[in-house]
């Protein structure tokens, strides 16, 4: 049967045309016409399409299994986003971001990117502060890369920096020519200066007069960090280390030791010191016995006071009246007493102090 053509518009004038069904192909017309509409099955799926400003444009597809439904949403350039059908219901599926690929935000990668704080806290991001620091509690480090030097007391140095400071000393080590009289040099906490030529320091204006006397082999050594100066501004910053001091005497200034017993006994040093013990034990000893036998002229008496210098006295046993007789003062232990006739028995009584 010929179908009919029309060459002319049909007005329906608001009337319905039903039971109407689409010119169906499986190769879309070579040379479309604005408007021109059909129903494309040459794919899996029968897809309505229009022909609009030169461009075929889906609108609708059908099939025995999934019915009718939109099917100008393409999804392959996306790989986070996928689309499921279900009757004439289009799904689309977002899937969550990965470490590789796209996607949709957790609910609790929300939480976790709402609740970043600049403030150390526990399960928390953190986020920079005005300064662009980020404050921890704790922190601990199994391995990392610190690259410049430290300039705060607080200021994290690496291995290197530290090693570096160890091997060379704790602190620099600077030769000093005290001889000009100079002031104190600008320097670091622990840093020494070794005096290798004598003057003073802290006075170079006045020429030395207010300074610190420095002799070869004294040290300098900075209490603080100090910029340098003259006694008076800078002077408590640094610590003078004598390495030269002399044994003291009744003219020199210097170091001492404590005389022995014997020492205070004899009396003869003047480059030592007296403890109490020592005077209390020279200057309070007595010793007190009988002598006489008879026979002997010469009688040394034994009196154990560790003093050379003592004084003796000689009494009549009986009745306690002095005698004056010779008397050498043999040693630190004895003295020796002359008589021209011998003392009787026990006749008469020694009385040593010293």
């Amino acid at each position: 049967m010929a179908i009919p053509k029309y060459v002319n518009h049909i007005d329906m004038n608001t009337n319905e045309i039903r039971n109407v069904s689409l010119e169906t192909t499986g190769t879309l017309p070579a040379s479309p016409f604005n408007t021109q509409h059909t129903v494309d099955t040459s794919g899996t799926s029968d897809i309505f399409k229009i022909y609009l400003n030169g461009t075929w444009n889906s609108i609708l597809l059908g099939d025995s299994t999934t019915g009718t439904g939109l099917t100008d949403i393409d999804v392959t350039g996306t790989p986070a986003l996928s689309k499921s059908l279900a009757g004439s219901v289009i799904t689309l599926n977002i899937a969550n971001a990965d470490s590789t690929n796209p996607g949709l935000l957790t609910s609790s990668d929300y939480d976790l990117l709402n609740g970043a704080t600049a403030t150390a806290g526990n399960n928390t991001l953190a986020l920079r502060d005005g300064s662009g620091g980020i404050v921890f509690t704790t922190i601990q480090l199994t391995s990392g890369t610190i690259s410049t030097a430290p300039a705060n007391n607080t200021d994290i140095v690496n291995k290197q920096y530290v090693d570096s400071a160890v091997s060379s000393g704790s602190a620099a080590i600077n030769d000093f020519d005290a001889s000009g009289n100079p002031d104190y040099p600008a320097a670091n906490k622990g840093d020494i200066y070794h005096v290798t030529v004598a003057g003073t320091v802290g006075d170079s204006a006045g020429g030395g007069a207010n300074g610190e006397i420095l002799e070869v082999g004294d040290m300098l050594k900075a209490k603080v960090n100090t910029s340098g100066g003259d006694q008076a501004t800078v002077g408590n910053d640094w610590i003078i280390l004598q390495n030269n001091i002399g044994q003291a005497s009744t003219t020199v200034t210097g170091y001492s030791r404590f005389a022995t017993q014997a020492e205070v006994n004899a009396g003869v040093l003047t480059d030592v010191a007296v403890s109490p013990a020592t005077m209390a034990a020279s200057s309070s000893g007595t010793s007190t016995g009988l002598i006489g036998d008879g026979s002997t002229t010469d009688i040394v008496y034994t009196h154990n006071l560790n003093n050379q210098y003592v004084v003796v006295q000689v009494y009549d046993a009986a009745t306690n009246s002095k005698i004056n007789c010779g008397v050498e003062l043999t040693s630190s232990t004895t003295c020796t007493l002359n008589f021209s006739t011998a003392p009787a028995t026990n006749e008469f009584r020694v009385v040593v102090n010293g």
